[in-house]
């Protein structure tokens, strides 16, 4: 299995508590509930994962979500939700 770390997306080693890339607290994240850790996907480098969160947290109807997703359509860098979610 591949690990990668929550804040920074390098692949880390399995047993790392500390990311060697950006210093970000492993068992922070591993700690985090389950919304908590797909808000933090929001910020995923890979647009399908990024997909899959807002999906489930839509299906959540997760408040905490609102000002995120809000944020993160008004990125110029995401195209990529605007034409997923423009024929909608």
């Amino acid at each position: 299995m591949t690990f990668y770390c929550p804040k920074c997306w390098n692949e880390i080693n399995e047993a790392e508590k500390i990311c060697p890339f950006c210093n970000a607290d492993i068992v922070k994240y591993e700690n985090m509930d389950y919304e908590e850790k797909l808000l933090n996907a929001l910020r995923h480098t890979e647009p399908e994962t990024v997909l899959r969160a807002i999906n489930i947290l839509g299906r959540l109807k997760s408040e905490k979500a609102v000002e995120p997703l809000i944020a993160l359509f008004k990125k110029k860098t995401v195209s990529f939700l605007r034409l997923r979610f423009s024929k909608l």
